[in-house]
């Protein structure tokens, strides 16, 4: 319920806006700083590749949402950033993370008339759909759509020990933090004339970077027990660039 209560709060101050011929929109200008004051709940958001509860978690499934369509409607992206960790909603690549004020997503009115935002969030359906309203850019006929690739794959960094000493006597380890595994991909921007592919270029690459599990080992327990393993590693990233925080 936290959740809903941020992607309305984030669509209501958005939804409405009306964006002139090459003027830039900012979804961290209309909301500003997204906090409790203004009504917004604790929820998950990421901060240095993990999950914590602060004001505002889930409004970046307001912009991912908004990135969609303004995509498919032919206007200029300006600002756009991935998650640290792969988004649910949205296939990889195809997301765009928001945290005041560090990272925005902005677009600018390429087209010949003013364009409006309109976001609606239906919350007993759990619907959230947003909107572009303009003169179109495209010709008749012409579509675009996104295709996501994943250009490269990195496995489960190298794990993280830690030794503690006050683990029950009948614990020889245990798993702290889970890990994942990370991944590069490239998103194409397709262009289809009658639904058909005349087109398709490079719009953007993605990292989500690997994280390495992080084990709690006994400190007392005896060698020949003790688990098999390594110690923690030179690359925890699985060479892939990590960000500081998102929503």
């Amino acid at each position: 319920s936290n959740r809903n209560t941020n992607i309305r709060l984030c669509s209501e101050a958005i939804s409405g806006a009306i964006v002139q011929p090459g003027e830039e929109f900012s979804i961290n200008n209309l909301t500003g700083e997204r906090t409790a004051a203004k009504g917004y709940k604790d929820a998950a958001v990421i901060k240095n590749g993990v999950y914590i509860d602060e004001p505002g978690g889930g409004v970046c499934q307001v912009s991912s949402t908004l990135f969609n369509a303004v995509v498919r409607a032919g206007l200029e992206i300006t600002e756009r950033h991935n998650h640290t960790i792969a988004s649910s909603y949205v296939p990889l690549g195809e997301d765009a993370a928001i945290d005041y004020p560090a990272k925005d997503f902005k677009f600018r009115n390429n087209s010949e008339g003013p364009v409006a935002v309109v976001m609606s969030f239906d919350e007993s359906e759990k619907k959230l759909t947003a909107s572009v309203y303009g003169i179109p850019i495209l010709e008749d006929g012409v579509t675009l759509d996104l295709e996501s690739e994943v250009t490269f794959e990195a496995i489960e960094a190298e794990i993280k020990k830690i030794v503690k000493a006050d683990l029950p006597v009948e614990k020889r380890f245990i798993t702290v933090e889970e890990g994942r595994e990370g991944s590069k991909v490239t998103t194409y921007l397709l262009t289809l004339k009658d639904g058909e592919e005349i087109d398709r270029e490079v719009l953007h690459t993605s990292s989500y970077p690997a994280k390495a599990p992080v084990m709690a080992i006994n400190s007392n327990a005896l060698p020949s027990t003790a688990p098999d393993i390594p110690e923690e590693g030179g690359s925890t990233d699985g060479g892939l660039e990590d960000g500081s925080s998102e929503d």
